[in-house]
């Protein structure tokens, strides 16, 4: 269980990055990123780890948990996680991960047409930043 804590700057960043790495679906966990939310509202991190833990509640996985397919369970915390995302998307426009979650999103309510945009977004996305992030013609990384 997660104590409550006053949490600024950096310190949010890896609070998110701890519980993403665990379940962050349990309610102490929930209330904890709802609270870093609350307290920062453009905050990309919070808003993109709290849509997590409101999907891992909305569906379940039939196989590997991201490989395999995504199950409705609740209505109400995917549309939950959804806004999460899309409130995400605002404040980094170019950052891929939120639409792979829209993807899945999609997938579960059935929208394929979509979802299938989303994974171009993504992939777009993903190309852009490794392009950006390669060096020079020429040069090698060191």
């Amino acid at each position: 269980m997660i104590k409550s804590v006053i949490l600024s700057g950096r310190v949010w960043v890896y609070a998110f990055i701890i519980l993403g790495l665990c379940s962050c679906a349990t309610p102490a966990n929930i209330k904890a990123l709802q609270r870093g939310v609350e307290e920062r509202p453009g905050d990309f991190g919070a808003h993109f780890e709290l849509g997590r833990a409101y999907l891992e509640r909305g569906i379940r996985w039939e196989g590997a948990s991201m490989v395999g397919t995504p199950v409705l369970v609740s209505k109400r915390w995917l549309k939950k996680s959804q806004r999460e995302f899309e409130k995400s998307m605002e404040i980094d426009p170019l950052s891929p991960e939120p639409h792979y979650w829209m993807k899945v999103i999609y997938t579960v309510r059935g929208k394929y047409k979509m979802a299938d945009e989303e994974v171009e977004v993504f992939n777009s996305l993903t190309a852009r930043k490794k392009v950006v992030g390669s060096p020079p013609a020429g040069r090698t990384s060191p």
